[in-house]
């Protein structure tokens, strides 16, 4: 279905529309360089990622309730809501923030929790001990739980994300403070205690679970150089797919160079290799921006956030790598993306291309781009290709590849 927009050029390839901002159309003959993101741009990461987030989850509150609870039971729905209000690029945050939205609505059911979390010595406990010390701690039925969550609370949850232009994990906390009261910070500081959160991976539950579904236990032992201490599994990454084709880096290689064409993702170097694999030789190395990678430069997690999407750190850093740092396409799939490069437009000449199809929920991504008229708007990043062709599909729009094939 097209959405209309006057302000678009809609252009119409393998029978899905292409939209391109009018006042930009001409800033397409001096494009010097691409820059991805990686999930749902060069990677499909719904199979990974994003179940990640719901098996830390379930595993984390199967634990409290002593009883076990299915993935499933956490709506796709509430995952792309959180990413849409721009505070949410990490994804452990997005666990600790419907977590901490769960738990402040349950009330006077984590009682007993909070009880544990702070007697003495549960702060010197080893994270798996502090995991068994907790189970049970939350006395809630498995069918109470799913029927408050199903009929309640998450339906809730999405009303209130739909009104808030902009949210983080502070400004979700203050929202549930403000509703419940001192309580809710009893439960929220509990939570912080249990799971540690603001410490590095060695020290933090939610951080360590997500990375041992994540990775598998082969990949999180060489890339933390510990065990699993919470699962046995052999990793969702290996069920991810690269989205972009190998015709197409080719053809952006030899269209750009590769000194121009770099990458600014949330994930590790580590991950991307594992699933691009001999794909990620059409990259300058130098403009590899990997911010899990970066993060372990900083001591605590509030200093580390400052170099998350949308903050323009990472974009910024991988401009200044490339042989140009000015006309650059930067491709993501989020509002984190787009939040990050308008604020990297303030000094330099980028644009911003949003993917959709890769998401959860493609219809309402694209809405959101068309709502904020974003530069260019694209099924998947493989159309980036015909963006520079004429709409006879026989000639380039870009000047210098233009003249090669004319």
């Amino acid at each position: 279905m097209t959405l209309k927009n006057n302000n678009y050029t809609i252009k119409t390839v393998k029978k899905s529309e292409i939209y391109i901002k009018n006042n930009i159309k001409n800033n397409l003959n001096n494009i010097k360089g691409v820059i991805f993101d990686c999930d749902g741009v060069l990677i499909d990461a719904r199979l990974s990622y994003d179940l990640a987030i719901k098996n830390t989850i379930s595993l984390i509150l199967s634990n409290l309730i002593s009883k076990k609870l299915d993935s499933n039971i956490i709506p796709n729905q509430i995952i792309e809501k959180l990413r849409e209000t721009g505070g949410f690029n990490n994804d452990c945050d997005t666990v600790y923030a419907i977590i901490i939205y769960i738990l402040s609505n349950l009330g006077k059911k984590v009682t007993d929790f909070i009880k544990i979390v702070n007697g003495e010595g549960f702060d010197k406990l080893k994270l798996d001990k502090k995991f068994l010390k907790v189970n049970g701690g939350i006395e809630i039925s498995k069918f109470m739980l799913l029927n408050m969550l199903k009929g309640r609370i998450f339906p809730k949850f999405i009303k209130q994300l739909q009104k808030l232009n902009q949210c983080n994990i502070q400004t979700l906390k203050k929202l549930l403070i403000n509703e419940f009261g001192n309580e809710c910070n009893k439960i929220i500081k509990s939570v912080d205690d249990y799971t540690s959160y603001k410490k590095n991976i060695k020290n933090n539950i939610i951080t360590t679970i997500f990375d041992e579904f994540f990775y598998g236990k082969k990949l999180f032992n060489i890339k933390h150089n510990k065990i699993n201490q919470f699962t046995n599994t052999n990793g969702l990454i290996k069920n991810e797919k690269s989205i972009i084709t190998r015709k197409s880096l080719e053809t952006l290689e030899k269209m750009f160079t590769k000194e121009n064409l770099g990458i600014v993702s949330g994930r590790s170097l580590i991950s991307a290799k594992f699933t691009l694999k001999s794909l990620m030789n059409y990259f300058n190395k130098k403009a590899l921006i990997f911010i899990e990678d970066e993060e372990v430069k900083y001591k605590s997690k509030q200093l580390a956030a400052k170099i998350w999407k949308p903050n323009p750190y990472s974009l910024l850093k991988a401009l200044n790598k490339l042989n140009t740092d000015n006309n650059i396409l930067y491709i993501g799939n989020s509002s984190e993306d787009y939040i990050m490069t308008e604020a990297v437009k303030l000094k330099k000449n980028v644009f911003f291309v949003g993917v959709y199809d890769s998401n959860n929920t493609p219809e309402e991504t694209k809405k959101y781009y068309l709502k904020n008229e974003v530069d260019i708007i694209l099924p998947n990043v493989n159309y980036i290709i015909d963006l520079f062709f004429k709409s006879n599909n026989t000639k380039w729009f870009h000047r210098e590849w233009g003249k090669k094939n004319e």
